[in-house]
């Protein structure tokens, strides 16, 4: 059928037809939304996460940082010990100044201590 401005009438089953067509254009519409929505909120999240890092250069400095922490905490452990060992009376080696070097205390009878350089220890002599 023809209205009075013009335009065509759908039959029921055609009308029926379109909104199953429209319906079905909706979910697909909808899913497409539900999948950018995703996309976005993960590439948001990436981000946010990358720029919540420090820089490659201040990352540099907390590692050094954090070296020179341990090397102070180990020395201050080292002294402690000493310290400890000097007060229950029990025989303490003396500190090394450099830790980097290869030394080792060896007991002494005469010194009580001895220190010798471990690449030149030989036990076998």
């Amino acid at each position: 059928e023809i209205k009075s401005d013009g335009t065509e009438m759908l039959e029921e089953e055609e009308l029926k037809e379109f909104l199953a067509c429209i319906n079905l254009q909706m979910s697909r519409l909808e899913a497409q939304k539900k999948c950018l929505q995703t996309a976005n909120e993960r590439e948001f999240d990436a981000l946010s996460r990358s720029l919540s890092l420090p820089s490659k250069g201040a990352t540099d400095k907390l590692l050094r940082y954090e070296t020179h922490v341990e090397r102070q905490l180990a020395r201050d452990m080292a002294d402690l010990e000493r310290r400890q060992m000097r007060r229950r009376g029990e025989p303490v080696s003396p500190r090394l100044a450099n830790s980097s070097e290869r030394r080792l205390v060896l007991p002494n009878k005469a010194t009580k201590w001895r220190i010798i350089n471990v690449a030149e220890h030989n036990p076998d002599k």
